[in-house]
């Protein structure tokens, strides 16, 4: 059977967007109201080869001095300051989120609600979305590299804006919980790339917060076949593929001016991912019936099948292109993982969600390695129960209330803030 043509699913992509944002609406409109975005920053892209711009959206506490239009005008047209400098005091911890939809559809305000109980309940912090392109029009892996780019231009400008660029974590759902990981792995990469660049220049190994030798043994690795990977997986495996992070789709360094520093690439402080897509190594019709109570909980095929028609770009589809690590981050080496990703991991899978069994293959190995993982398995949830539109009896349930309340409890100790300062 052909692939749809590409007009064609735009037109679907359309429909659904719409459909979702009229979804989201309801789902803010439902008291208490989340906090409305203070203002909004277009950056260029930079890492795809397609240029465009990407939208950052802040939402900001109290303590925050909401910077002058000609301030945000200046800074993100890279015109000279001469000083305009924000003087917001205390300088504030940052938050960047990647949205869910498939990497399809989708908005950065769709997480308003999450963002309002991170500024309520994590004092001095300021939450920044990410509005990264989205296919048909913009395939993988545009929604990476943007997100990337977004961490980057958030580092290099952050005295500019306020922010401590030591205090900076990813958060996201659903795709936008896989950008969590793809990016950090393209952090990781970028990183790399300007180390050997200064060992090339200066003839001496430079360090920048990455462990060389994990480095060298994630260049190394001859990685699974895919198809194993993939067997072990669907049998509850405790092993998840892995593949040289090197050989993932890039783009050359230059166009970031890495050289000059290499401190916009290291590794953030914390990951909060909430049921993100890990792997697409096994077809979605047999992660849906692995998991009870089988297709009825899942996802929409309809929906599923838009997004994998418009984000997959390899035609034919291999197990070798769904292994890259940037597009299914749980096929990344365990050497790469342990470089790239934060120490600290909050995860949350949803027991009726055909996205279980990669997320908590992905627990168990960042847990295997050492680090700090936190979350659970949210019971009788399904794949984005935390936003489904609820006008009568508050706007999130019980359940999505306590794991945003965990979930900011994390944070806190990992910014080393007592929430009795807010």
């Amino acid at each position: 059977m052909p692939p749809p043509s590409r007009w064609l699913l735009r037109l679907k992509a359309l429909f659904w967007r719409n459909a979702m944002a009229l979804g989201m609406i309801i789902h803010r409109l439902a008291p208490p109201q989340p906090v409305a975005p203070s203002f909004r920053i277009l950056i260029p892209s930079l890492l795809s080869p397609r240029k465009g711009t990407i939208e950052l959206v802040f939402y900001t506490p109290k303590s925050y001095s909401r910077p002058s239009h000609v301030f945000l005008s200046s800074i993100q047209n890279n015109q000279p300051r001469h000083g305009t400098v924000n003087a917001t005091k205390p300088v504030h911890s940052t938050l960047i989120n990647f949205h869910g939809g498939g990497f399809t559809i989708g908005s950065p305000t769709d997480d308003a609600r999450w963002a309002s109980a991170i500024i309520e309940q994590v004092p001095d912090t300021v939450v920044v979305s990410v509005g990264y392109r989205l296919a048909p029009e913009h395939r993988f892996p545009t929604a990476t590299e943007d997100s990337t780019d977004a961490v980057i231009w958030l580092r290099k400008h952050a005295p500019e804006l306020g922010l401590d660029a030591e205090k900076m974590g990813l958060a996201g759902f659903s795709a936008g919980g896989n950008l969590c990981f793809s990016v950090s792995l393209k952090l990781y990469e970028l990183h790399e790339e300007e180390r050997r660049h200064v060992d090339r220049s200066s003839g001496h190994s430079g360090s920048e917060g990455v462990n060389h030798e994990e480095a060298r043994e994630a260049e190394s690795d001859e990685g699974d076949d895919p198809r194993e990977a993939a067997a072990l997986l669907s049998q509850g495996g405790t092993r998840g593929p892995t593949k040289d992070i090197a050989a993932a789709t890039t783009t050359s360094v230059t166009t970031h001016n890495l050289s000059n520093s290499a401190r916009y690439t290291k590794p953030l402080s914390i990951i909060l991912a909430f049921y993100p897509s890990l792997s697409e190594l096994l077809p979605r019709a047999q992660k849906t019936f692995a998991q009870p109570p089988g297709p009825s909980k899942a996802l929409p095929t309809t929906l599923t099948s838009l997004f994998d028609a418009s984000y997959i770009p390899v035609s034919p589809i291999t197990a070798a292109s769904l292994s890259d690590p940037l597009f299914s981050p749980l096929c990344a080496s365990n050497a790469a993982l342990l470089a790239a990703v934060p120490n600290t991991v909050v995860l949350y899978t949803c027991e009726w969600d055909q996205r279980l069994a990669e997320g908590e293959e992905m627990r168990k190995r960042l847990a295997g390695m050492g680090k700090k993982v936190s979350g659970s398995m949210v019971e009788g949830a399904v794949h984005g129960w935390d936003r489904r539109p609820r006008v009568w009896g508050g706007g999130l349930d019980e359940a999505a209330v306590r794991c945003y309340r965990e979930a900011a409890d994390v944070l806190r100790g990992v910014w080393g803030v007592n929430q009795a300062e807010r």
